[in-house]
């Protein structure tokens, strides 16, 4: 079925946009790994893209650029940080006319999303423990295990995106649970 997860999944891992990544100073293996050394940068334009993970160095920039559609992240693994203390910032470039969706893979595993930025998206991760960390503005959703926030991280949510074609045209509640933790 084409509306499913694993439909999309499967069709990004075979065809995708890969191919139209800007990368500095780091590189994008054939086995589709981002690395992001030191002071590095990525670009993503609207499309279709497949991960096998990305790793991120200090001061390490991902812009994204939605301005001529959507565009949707289908990872086989998650962020990962090279050393404790790792600041990566998210910039949203050329508008938004499109939504930015991150789709993690994984049985396990946590992730960070980088303090002092604000980030625009919808994270699809049912298995990974996400942790918002200070100082993080974050407007969209994020559907995973465990949410930890930081103190000063802060969740809006956007009514607009309450309603997602993108896994068979799910309608998405604001909930919060037990599991979500506010350190």
């Amino acid at each position: 079925d084409p509306d499913t997860f694993a439909y999309k999944y499967n069709a990004a891992q075979s065809s995708n946009d890969n191919g139209t990544i800007v990368v500095d100073n780091g590189t994008l293996d054939a086995a589709n790994k981002l690395t992001l050394d030191k002071d590095g940068s990525v670009t993503i334009q609207s499309g279709t893209y497949f991960f096998d993970g990305w790793e991120l160095d200090d001061k390490t920039t991902v812009n994204i650029d939605a301005s001529g559609g959507n565009v949707d992240i289908f990872m086989s693994d998650t962020i990962a940080q090279k050393n404790s203390g790792v600041k990566w910032v998210y910039n949203l470039l050329g508008g938004g006319a499109g939504d930015v969706r991150f789709f993690f893979k994984v049985d396990s595993g946590s992730m960070e999303i980088s303090p002092d930025s604000s980030l625009s998206c919808f994270i699809y991760a049912p298995k990974l423990e996400v942790t918002a960390q200070p100082n993080l503005n974050f407007y969209g959703s994020i559907w995973a295990n465990i949410v930890r926030l930081w103190p000063g991280a802060d969740l809006f949510v956007d009514t607009s995106i309450m309603y997602d074609d993108t896994l068979g045209g799910t309608t998405y509640q604001p909930r919060t649970w037990t599991q979500s933790t506010r350190f």
